[in-house]
């Protein structure tokens, strides 16, 4: 709720809130979904709201990746583990989509289940195929889109009226659900943000590059990041040969798949100054980015999921960090960069290599990093989160 002070000016009210976040997903996981939902349930919980992770009773991740897991930020809300039948632990790959859609039918109605004991003020998911779990009973259901490409936007047909408000990460998920027929008063534009206290302990920039194997004089070109082919990161290996001898590109990231197949790009074509390594945990990976002049977004244009609706995590960490962007020239990168702290390029080899050379310029660098490092500063998690909360809160009262 909110009041006027004496300035003509209204103050936030925190409402008390109960909040059922409801995530079909293996809880801790070293994705960034995973980290993303931890941070916005933190961010919650400092709000003075009182959230509930809701996840499903599955294996973690293989002992070798228990190092990349979100438990490590010590979850200070209550997470509650609903019985399901985990046939993704042991499923081969080829058995693995029906094992999957067998997990997710028995994880919705054990939702159901619970929904029908339990109410909540707002019950929160970014998994469309969630939420009738517990929209028949009339609970109050808030979805967070991060994608409407495929069977994702068919799935959102037939379940929009059973969404009470939309919370999107980009301009371009919100044109697509007004194009569907969903209210623009129903929907808020919230971009993913960043942790300010990531940024308060960087590692050492020369220590950091003699771990990358990288000289102190070469221009570092940082990607951190998974490699799908959306994520673009293609385009910018084939066209590596030909840039500055003193370029030098680190991508770090994964999954283990997609970094095998860039790895065997890069030594097929004995690709020279390309330095791959294996996904870190978040903060590590953070602390890395003191190495780098440049944060690299190479979205690919050619998928909507990319060109539209993505907001990356690793965008405001970059800007965090004081680098300047060499990215994509798309629509989701647009809503966030300006010219002033990015390069921008289209999916050509020559206009990459063209923004690259623009970025070779120290003064402007220098500028870019600064600018960069004031653009962000509303961008965190707990800002995010309580507009969120305030958008919502707000609604209620008309209710």
């Amino acid at each position: 709720m909110t009041r006027a002070n004496k300035m003509g000016m209204l103050d936030w009210m925190p409402m008390p809130l109960t909040w059922n976040y409801i995530e079909n997903i293996r809880y801790p996981s070293e994705r960034a979904h995973s980290y993303q939902i931890t941070m916005t349930c933190t961010a919650l919980r400092n709000l003075g709201v009182n959230p509930t992770l809701i996840v499903p009773d599955r294996k973690l991740a293989p002992p070798a990746q228990e190092d990349l897991l979100t438990s490590r930020l010590t979850p200070d809300f209550p997470i509650l583990r609903l019985p399901v039948i985990d046939a993704l632990a042991h499923a081969p790959l080829w058995l693995s989509r029906p094992a999957y859609l067998l997990e997710r039918f028995t994880f919705q109605r054990a939702v159901h289940r619970f929904a029908i004991r339990h109410h909540a003020d707002i019950w929160y998911t970014r998994d469309p195929w969630m939420v009738p779990a517990f929209a028949q009973l009339g609970r109050r259901v808030v979805l967070e889109l991060h994608d409407a490409s495929g069977s994702k936007l068919k799935r959102l047909a037939r379940i929009r009226r059973q969404i009470w408000k939309y919370v999107v990460i980009t301009s371009g998920l919100k044109d697509v659900l007004i194009s569907a027929g969903v209210l623009p008063d129903d929907i808020l534009v919230a971009p993913d943000a960043y942790d300010p206290n990531d940024f308060t302990n960087m590692d050492d920039r020369t220590a950091v590059r003699k771990n990358w194997g990288v000289p102190d004089n070469a221009i570092v070109t940082l990607y951190a990041g998974s490699f799908y082919p959306w994520k673009g990161v293609d385009l910018v290996v084939d066209a590596w040969p030909k840039t500055d001898p003193t370029a030098h590109l680190v991508m770090i990231g994964g999954p283990i798949n997609e970094l095998t197949r860039i790895r065997e790009t890069v030594r097929k074509r004995s690709i020279s100054r390309v330095h791959c390594f294996n996904m870190l945990p978040h903060t590590e990976v953070v602390r890395q980015f003191s190495g780098a002049d440049i944060g690299l977004l190479p979205t690919s244009p050619l998928h909507v999921v990319g060109r539209s609706y993505t907001s990356p995590l690793k965008l405001f960490e970059y800007l965090a960090a004081g680098l300047p962007i060499l990215a994509s020239d798309v629509p989701s990168s647009r809503e966030i960069l300006t010219e002033d702290i990015a390069q921008f390029f289209s999916s050509s080899e020559s206009q990459f290599l063209s923004a690259l050379q623009r970025m070779e310029n120290t003064g402007w660098r220098q500028r870019a990093s600064a600018r960069a490092k004031v653009i962000v500063q509303p961008f965190t998690w707990r800002n995010r989160t309580k507009s969120i909360v305030q958008w919502l809160q707000s609604a209620l009262t008309t209710l």
